[in-house]
């Protein structure tokens, strides 16, 4: 045998004196260089503000004022809404979207499927452009889902102005043209 046994010995088996893995040594050496470059970067001690200055409490607030920044810019009044909503440009963008995500559930004509009826003038959550926009930001219980976290918030305002678009006294279903 090539390779030295040690002294050490349990239960009658005794231990070969085996080197570390190459690649494992390699690994062990590269994850405590990265340790160290982020304890450079970052604080990683009481005493150490690290050199990129970064704390938790600046991100919070930074994303902070970027809500506030993206909730600001979002249009709270029904006449914000209701110009969106003869907007040939915006009314496109909102009905594409409303086809790609909101059809499923609500009908291809907003006739109401699992989703209620989007073409009249009683709404579960309201109908007022305020309610529409909370409505599809975020959603509502009983499988209304979240639609913030996915769409911008111009797409949001623009299928806003389309559902708000739809809603009135139109009969619901599928146009007379439409149908054999």
């Amino acid at each position: 045998m090539s390779q030295l046994l040690t002294d050490h010995e349990v239960d009658g088996i005794q231990e070969y004196d085996n080197p570390m893995p190459l690649w494992l040594s390699t690994l062990f050496i590269a994850t405590c260089l990265y340790a160290l470059g982020y304890c450079i970067l970052y604080p990683c001690f009481w005493f150490w503000p690290g050199t990129t200055h970064w704390t938790s409490t600046a991100e919070a607030a930074r994303r902070e004022e970027e809500r506030m920044a993206k909730k600001a810019a979002a249009p709270s009044s029904k006449a914000d809404l209701a110009a969106l909503a003869k907007d040939p440009k915006h009314l496109a963008n909102g009905k594409s979207i409303f086809e790609f995500s909101c059809v499923a559930c609500h009908g291809q004509h907003a006739e109401g499927k699992i989703g209620p009826n989007l073409t009249d003038k009683e709404w579960k959550y309201g109908g007022t452009p305020a309610e529409i926009l909370t409505t599809i930001t975020n959603g509502r219980p009983g499988g209304m889902p979240n639609w913030g976290a996915t769409l911008k918030p111009e797409e949001i305002e623009d299928v806003a102005a389309y559902v708000l678009s739809l809603s009135g006294p139109k009969p619901a279903g599928p146009s007379e043209s439409e149908q054999p």
